[in-house]
């Protein structure tokens, strides 16, 4: 059985997970050089120190036991955004034991607002959209976890998420969460091909959340929206999470 690692890096633009497992007992070695003096390189824990310990202690529960999961939260801008520091870590972490499954959690549609996508997804889509950013100066929707919104009017408007797997953890996946408007919504969000896939969907509307279940694993899904009554009505998208 696969040993299960979650970790799910929180952004003002960007969530992000997980731990998956490599051959290689180091696949991301860097270079060194000689002017860097490694042995400064340390962590520096001020104040209590029983939050580290309770992680370690999760850390080997995990490792030794293959038991529980760990979530980790990054907290930045675009420095996150671009999943450069955030990626290496879910990276390093995916070579700490083999039989590691993992997953990559919350990401955006980032091209879709025009601005810089991480290298390891892109996204394609269908139909109109707009998008509302916390560097502007009014927004007309609330702007959630993520601090962007991607909007759509549009009844069978899609987003098709494609991850890739070269030189990437294969972060397949088969949970999806939706994170949307809160509230009766006029669309809904489906997965294109549920017959087929063996979709289980769960609704939480008052929490703006649409959870999907897969019978299996994934690199790629098409996220399409439906109308719920006559009236379609604005769809707002603040993320989706993928994990398993």
């Amino acid at each position: 059985m696969h040993r299960k690692v979650i970790s799910s890096f929180l952004a003002l633009f960007l969530v992000l997970g997980v731990i998956k497992g490599q051959v290689s007992d180091y696949p991301h070695e860097m270079p060194t050089f000689p002017f860097i003096q490694y042995q400064q390189n340390q962590l520096e824990w001020y104040g209590d120190s029983l939050p580290l310990k309770q992680f370690f202690k999760k850390l080997d529960q995990l490792i030794f036991r293959g038991t529980g999961k760990i979530n980790m939260v990054h907290i930045g801008g675009s420095h996150v955004q671009a999943d450069v520091l955030s990626g290496r870590i879910r990276e390093r972490f995916s070579t700490l034991f083999p039989g590691n499954r993992g997953s990559r959690g919350l990401i955006f549609p980032f091209q879709l607002a025009r601005t810089n996508n991480p290298p390891n997804y892109y996204v394609t889509h269908t139909g109109a959209w707009r998008a509302v950013k916390n560097v502007g100066r009014e927004s007309d929707v609330p702007l959630g976890l993520t601090g962007m919104a991607v909007i759509t009017e549009e009844m069978g408007a899609s987003l098709t998420v494609y991850l890739k797997k070269e030189r990437y953890p294969a972060y397949d996946f088969n949970h999806i969460r939706v994170f949307h408007g809160r509230g009766p919504q006029r669309m809904r969000v489906v997965i294109a091909g549920a017959d087929t896939l063996g979709v289980r969907s769960l609704h939480h509307p008052e929490d703006g959340i649409t959870e999907f279940f897969l019978s299996s694993y994934l690199h790629a899904v098409t996220l399409q929206l439906e109308a719920v009554d006559s009236v379609p009505g604005p769809f707002a998208l603040y993320g989706i999470q993928l994990e398993n």
